[in-house]
């Protein structure tokens, strides 16, 4: 499934669980940020074409933009819930299989000083 399409369906199921506009918005330009990230930087158009790997890269490509670990991972906890949203879908993970365990879904966000890094449980 196309990664934009998925985020459309995406921000209509948050809103239909009663988000707020303004958790909404908040949603849509991260997503949107995450979205051109993929179709521009890593030159991904389906969702399960998105891995861990994929989501490494776009925290690396914001770091390097100069943002904040707190701005980073704030667009990190919408993009993770965005990808179990699809999990949860069956559109995958990066995964051949869908509903087969994420690792990406299990990623801890760990920052440090200079970087943020992930870790696997």
């Amino acid at each position: 499934m196309k990664t934009s399409a998925a985020i459309r369906e995406y921000l209509i199921e948050i809103e239909v669980r009663k988000y707020t506009p303004k958790t909404i918005r908040g949603y849509r330009n991260s997503l949107n940020l995450f979205l051109r990230f993929c179709e521009q930087e890593a030159h991904i158009q389906e969702v399960e074409e998105i891995n861990l790997a994929v989501v490494r890269q776009f925290s690396a490509f914001m770091s390097r933009k100069g943002r904040k670990g707190s701005y980073i991972n704030g667009l990190l906890k919408v993009s993770k819930s965005f990808i179990q949203y699809c999990y949860d879908e069956g559109y995958g993970c990066g995964l051949s299989r869908p509903h087969v365990f994420c690792p990406l879904l299990d990623a801890v966000l760990w920052r440090t000083k200079q970087k943020i890094a992930f870790f696997l449980l």
